[in-house]
């Protein structure tokens, strides 16, 4: 589904920006690699042909689909670059992997978790030890409070250990009562005990 999104770029770059005149053949190509029929490397290799679809194949790589479910998000092109509509900024973003990601989640915690919008912040910038820290999404409670903060990663990025580590020692000024994380295809939920330490949520919300 996400694939579909660029095929009528495809075509239409194919058509009229190459330098050669493209045949039915050329467009199976990259229509079977964006379908995951073909695999990568043997798909690349007919890359050299299209110069100008590079920024094209990149994002379909990386636009691979989520564990999310399927959300109306919308896109657009402008001068030959993809934009994405952020509900919560209210403006277009360019389309890069870890936007993609950020933009299901958004949708993730207003359709499926109840979250008001007016509670989201995307990219929200918050001090930690005199330094600034711009978090990807913060949940607000209803004091106004962080509640919950998100990390997103680009689907190609694991979640490891350190990127955990890492928002949790921002959260010991912040204290916010939950962490998220997630890549898009894993998504991790932790909820702050009164000793301290950080517990796993099992369904992924807190309780």
């Amino acid at each position: 589904m996400v694939f579909s999104l660029f095929s009528t770029k495809i075509t239409r770059i194919l058509r009229s920006k190459c330098q050669i005149k493209p045949t039915a053949k050329h467009e199976s190509v990259y229509e079977s690699f964006l379908y995951k029929l073909m695999p990568f490397p043997e798909c690349a290799k007919y890359a050299w042909l299209f110069p100008e679809l590079a920024a094209c194949v990149h994002i379909c790589r990386m636009m691979e689909e989520l564990i999310f479910p399927a959300y109306p998000l919308h896109t657009h092109e402008e001068d030959g670059q993809t934009y994405i509509w952020d509900i919560i900024r209210k403006k277009w973003m360019v389309l890069q992997p870890e936007e993609w990601v950020r933009q299901h989640l958004v949708h993730f915690l207003i359709l499926d978790r109840q979250v008001s919008k007016n509670r989201i912040s995307v990219e929200k910038e918050i001090r930690y030890l005199k330094q600034r820290k711009r978090f990807d999404v913060v949940v607000y409670d209803a004091y106004g409070k962080p509640f919950i903060l998100c990390e997103c990663k680009a689907p190609e990025v694991p979640i490891k250990q350190a990127a955990f580590h890492q928002v949790a020692r921002y959260n010991q000024q912040i204290q916010a009562p939950h962490l998220l994380l997630t890549n898009g295809k894993v998504f991790y939920f932790f909820s702050l005990a009164e000793d301290g330490s950080y517990a796993l949520q099992e369904n992924a919300w807190y309780e």
